[in-house]
């Protein structure tokens, strides 16, 4: 397929979503910010790509509650995102806690289920997975459950391909407490997770990025620079209108039928004197039990944590 054919397809999906009727617009919008009802500060978008790949990129800041004298912290130091299995990403907001033992849990079962064929997680989202992560937030920690837990699943179909592209479809879905009701990403367009003072400010600028006829270009025309364009543009935006308890620190996360990849979002900062110098990624923990060790060496309890 040439690339001039391919990118006559591309002008038609920018051209489709500026046809959206308004209630259409209006009820993707109140879908996001449903999420939204706990005071959890962090902040995972997921994005669905028409040629083949779908991306989570997402912060490393945690939350710490103030407890006495203590003021609440914001530290960064946790990988929300994570492989759960082949073909499917998985990122989580909330308690810490449950968060893990939400992908945990979703990554033996869907492993179990298909390991080496992928799984449909449209069909998991209609059936099963509700109901397991009903149980396992059921059974947690009252301290925990205050928190709430939200699941961002981004995907790429293991065997359904789009006939015009030549490419696998790919999808991001979220699940929020206490029901766990799917909701699904439009096919040119973002979820999220997570919430924060300027949350909404932050979902409208993906929303826009994803309408661009740009970034539809960069995602046809560069390997997964897309993720990278995005995340880029999210770290300008919260520099220069910062959050408390957002991090400028990001990681992008790419999945394909191929391999996936996870990386951070780093650059060079540029000192007074002109000197350049690469900025360091902060240590995170890519487990409970590393996150439990970081907050050990720093004085923080790990339990009532939230992203």
């Amino acid at each position: 397929m040439s690339v001039m054919f391919r990118l006559r397809l591309l002008t038609s999906f920018a051209v489709s979503i500026h046809k959206w009727r308004k209630s259409e617009a209006q009820q993707t919008r109140a879908i996001l910010f449903g999420l939204f009802r706990f005071a959890l500060v962090t902040w995972i978008v997921g994005v669905p790509s028409p040629f083949g790949h779908a991306m989570l990129v997402s912060d490393v800041c945690v939350t710490f509650p103030g407890r006495r004298d203590r003021e609440t912290k914001y530290v960064d130091c946790l990988q929300k995102v994570y492989p759960l299995a082949r073909f499917v990403l998985g990122g989580f907001s909330g308690s810490v806690r449950i968060g893990f033992e939400m992908l945990g849990q979703f990554s033996k079962r869907l492993n179990k289920l298909s390991a080496q064929n992928g799984v449909d997680i449209d069909v998991a989202a209609n059936i099963w997975l509700p109901r397991m992560a009903r149980h396992i937030f059921g059974s947690s920690d009252e301290r925990e459950k205050v928190l709430g837990c939200s699941i961002i699943l981004a995907w790429v179909h293991p065997t359904r391909d789009r006939p015009a592209l030549s490419s696998p479809w790919s999808y991001v879905h979220v699940f929020s407490s206490p029901r766990f009701s799917p909701s699904k990403a439009a096919e040119v367009g973002a979820l999220s997770i997570g919430s924060g003072a300027r949350v909404s400010e932050y979902v409208n600028t993906v929303m826009e990025i994803c309408q661009e006829h740009q970034f539809l270009r960069w995602s046809l025309e560069r390997d997964k620079m897309d993720a990278t364009f995005l995340s880029a543009v999210l770290r300008d935006r919260l520099e220069k209108s910062p959050s408390p308890g957002i991090s400028h620190f990001f990681q992008m996360a790419v999945v394909t039928r191929g391999p996936w990849s996870i990386g951070n979002n780093e650059r060079l900062a540029v000192l007074p004197d002109g000197t350049k110098m690469e900025e360091q990624f902060p240590p995170i923990a890519r487990s409970y039990g590393e996150f439990v060790k970081i907050c050990k060496s720093r004085g923080l309890a790990a339990a009532a944590a939230s992203t």
